[in-house]
């Protein structure tokens, strides 16, 4: 069993909500993406 389960599954929540800002980097001036949909993503990189 690992020692440090909190310590990993903090390490996936960070690295996922640098995703999620990555994606909304990508996609920002996109007129194609709906705002909501960028909004979203943000909100889950925040809350992670």
């Amino acid at each position: 069993m690992d020692e440090f389960p909190l310590l990993e599954q903090h390490a996936i929540f960070v690295l996922k909500a640098k995703q999620d800002f990555s994606l909304v980097r990508e996609v920002v001036d996109n007129n194609n993406v709906a705002p909501e949909i960028m909004l979203f993503y943000i909100q889950q990189g925040w809350k992670n």
